[in-house]
């Protein structure tokens, strides 16, 4: 079994770990579901390319029988695929969710201060969005601390007359940032979690906007004295993104040992290193992931 996906089948998601599954064993789509007929499992193609996409994911019991199956045919041990899927979804007020939605109580060990930071600042608004695209940018000082982190995001409305946003910055170290900058929007309510170390940022985006219309803006927050000492920086995402990607960029003078990329499928899964990062000319460090589903995506480094 290759190194991506033993990590895969050890800490999610599903969709990866059955997409790289289904690649080494080197069948198509097709033929797994001929495979899955002649087993007397009823399951369409293009669920499978679903599942194999994070699009969406098996629930049903006949899709579970179905998950079984494809551990057997894939050449798997027994509830390797079943054991990523975790407890069903919710439903009732999930059902608005962009499709691929996870509830945070899975994502993060921080969900009750979240939730609590999502009400101070007028309710959350993922029900509001699909995220298209999101870039991130962290800065690392000569004195190995957190500078600042700026993200480019881009959404499409999901609703009518939706028209603001809202971030979460958790730090380390009870150092509050004090730098914040706004681009094609403005800084609306902002609250913090002080026992967490959460700040909630409001983005108004100035007009409303119509279902399908699209919306890019810019946030940056950081520290204008010396910041948190950091060896990591992670990004949990509750929601499936077209494209992720992280850099985190160091000072020239104080560039890293080792850095690796880290993924954390649901709080209940262990952190793995995906694969080593090595700085490139401008002393910093990047991936970019496609069509990321929910989990904790980040970088973590090392000191000399």
């Amino acid at each position: 079994m290759d190194h991506e996906l033993s990590v895969a089948l050890r800490a999610g998601p599903f969709h990866r770990a059955l997409q790289l599954a289904i690649k080494s064993r080197g069948l198509s789509l097709e033929r797994l579901h001929a495979h899955l007929l002649n087993r007397g499992v009823q399951v369409s193609l293009a669920s499978l390319s679903y599942w194999q996409r994070g699009r969406s994911r098996p629930e049903q019991a006949k899709s579970m029988r179905a998950v079984r199956e494809l551990e057997n045919i894939l050449g798997l041990a027994p509830d390797e695929l079943v054991a990523l899927l975790g407890p069903r979804r919710k439903r009732g007020r999930w059902v608005n969710q962009a499709a691929g939605a996870t509830d945070f109580r899975l994502v993060t060990d921080y969900h009750e201060q979240l939730d609590q930071l999502s009400r101070a600042v007028g309710g959350a608004v993922d029900h509001l969005w699909d995220w298209l695209g999101c870039q991130e940018h962290v800065m690392i000082g000569r004195a190995r601390d957190e500078k600042s982190v700026r993200l480019r995001l881009t959404v499409r409305a999901r609703v009518d007359n939706a028209d603001r946003f809202v971030l979460f910055y958790r730090g380390d170290q009870p150092i509050r940032p004090d730098v914040h900058a706004a681009s094609y929007c403005r800084v609306g309510r902002v609250r913090t979690h002080p026992s967490a170390n959460i700040i909630a940022v409001e983005l108004l985006f100035g007009r409303p906007l119509m279902a399908g219309q699209t919306h890019l803006f810019e946030f940056e927050i950081g520290y204008s004295q010396q910041g948190p000492p950091s060896t990591h920086w992670v990004r949990g995402l509750r929601l499936p993104v077209n494209q992720y990607s992280l850099r985190v960029q160091f000072d020239p003078a104080m560039v890293p040992a080792r850095a690796y990329r880290t993924w954390k499928g649901t709080r209940s899964t262990e952190t793995v290193d995906v694969m080593r990062l090595h700085p490139d000319v401008w002393s910093s460090v990047h991936f970019i992931e496609t069509e990321a589903t929910a989990g904790q995506y980040g970088i973590r480094w090392e000191w000399y």
